[in-house]
């Protein structure tokens, strides 16, 4: 593997992970609990890295995303990604899903956060899902540029 500048990536081992079929967003919309004032929820549904969410906020246990798929939809992964904001990741956090955005059924937890982060769960059928974040990051904002489900 090359790195940009075309020199050798180093002699680090890694898997390729194929998730399966992504998800279409259309039509789905987001929110936060917390957000800066540049960088809305909805930017982690545009299929641009070059653009993020941001909590505009240190992390702290509780601040949370939700998406609304505006269906009900089959899935069995979520894949956050910080793009470029390479400091900015929820290092630890909870997924809850919904039927109706009132109810929620927690079916994952993480505790070894990632820049770009596949969490897998058994399989579910919900409308809305919601990442919770569970720990204290203060001197990092948390950020998602792009967010996929897969089923």
């Amino acid at each position: 593997m090359k790195g940009t500048s075309g020199a050798d990536a180093g002699g680090s081992s890694f898997d390729v992970i194929d998730p399966g079929p992504e998800l279409p967003r259309t039509g789905w919309t987001a929110k936060a609990s917390d957000a800066s004032q540049w960088d809305a929820p909805g930017n982690m549904l545009d299929g641009n890295s070059g653009t993020r969410y941001s909590s505009g906020t240190g992390q702290y246990d509780g601040l949370w995303i939700q998406v609304d798929m505006g269906q009900t939809q089959t899935f069995n992964k979520i894949v956050l990604d910080v793009g470029g904001s390479v400091s900015d990741y929820a290092r630890s956090a909870d997924v809850y899903v919904s039927t109706d955005g009132t109810d929620w059924t927690k079916v994952s937890s993480v505790a070894d956060g990632q820049r770009v982060h596949l969490i897998s769960f058994p399989t579910q059928t919900a409308r809305y899902i919601k990442v919770v974040n569970t720990g204290n990051v203060a001197r990092n904002w948390w950020s998602v540029a792009e967010f996929n489900l897969y089923n």
